[in-house]
């Protein structure tokens, strides 16, 4: 089957087959690249849905731009702007007061599996990983704070004790532990988290969600380190204030008590912080 075509250079009228990508003008050489009229059609009808997908996620009508990604993809399966936009309103298609992290994480893969070197992919990776722990950390509050509010048994007394499972209290304690241990997973040194996941297993009397008792040591351990070096680098700054130096001598930075095992991560914090001074065993 023959086509008919204009060459955009000459104005030559063409006959090409149908079966032709590119072609050549006979009169001028110009290189033409042939859009079947099926195609074009396509290719027509993707432009108008991407101007609709971006207004719908400007506007964060998630759910209609959810609508305009899916038309997209049924068209080209690979459309980078769909796969993104579809991770992106999926995660911000709140369920249960969470963003649907897995799901768009998923949709997110689908689209580094086509473009693995895509750097927006990573950025966007990298926003629902700190948006989505954020919105961990905050509904893991409010459900411990639920805890708290309706836990009558004073937790003075019950060291090691159960709280039982019929309390008002347990299901919020089990819920922000839910949330706290999803958050861990995403960031494991954000002493907050830490310490509620340590009050919970304390004020519950259990190893609940896992939680061993060699892994709340580890977790008491890593909270006490970076207490102790939070002081010690506020100390420290101080002595340099008090000795315009930024050596101050061994005697005063003896009295901050820094222990043997402590040793490499404070001389660590000492180098990359300029300083002279390297800290001895007491």
């Amino acid at each position: 089957m023959l086509i008919e075509l204009t060459c955009p250079s000459c104005g030559g009228n063409l006959e090409l087959t149908d079966d032709l990508d590119i072609a050549y003008c006979m009169y001028c050489g110009t290189k033409i690249i042939v859009s079947k009229p099926d195609e074009a059609k396509k290719i027509e009808k993707i432009k108008n849905y991407e101007v609709l997908l971006e207004r719908a996620v400007d506007a964060k009508f998630y759910a209609e731009a959810l609508i305009y990604c899916n038309k997209i993809l049924e068209i080209n399966s690979d459309n980078i702007e769909a796969l993104m936009n579809k991770a992106i309103a999926t995660f911000f298609t709140m369920k249960d007061d969470e963003f649907q992290f897995n799901k768009a994480m998923r949709y997110l893969e689908s689209a580094e599996k086509i473009y693995p070197s895509n750097n927006r992919i990573t950025d966007v990776r990298k926003m629902f990983e700190e948006k989505h722990f954020d919105k961990l950390k905050e509904l893991g509050d409010q459900s411990f704070d639920k805890a708290i509010k309706n836990d009558t048994v004073s937790r003075r007394f019950r060291w090691g004790a159960s709280i039982p499972t019929e309390s008002i209290a347990f299901p919020y304690y089990q819920k922000a532990m839910t949330y706290y241990s999803n958050a861990i997973n995403l960031k494991n040194t954000d002493d907050h988290i830490l310490k509620k996941i340590i009050d919970i297993t304390r004020f519950t009397g259990r190893k609940l969600w896992g939680i061993t008792k060699q892994q709340e040591k580890y977790i008491k351990i890593t909270i006490e380190r970076n207490e102790k070096l939070a002081y010690i680098k506020k100390e420290i700054h101080v002595l340099e204030e008090k000795t315009n130096t930024k050596n101050p001598s061994q005697w005063e930075i003896n009295k901050l008590e820094v222990k043997n095992n402590e040793l490499t991560e404070f001389e660590k914090f000492l180098d990359e912080e300029g300083y002279e001074f390297k800290f001895t065993q007491i």
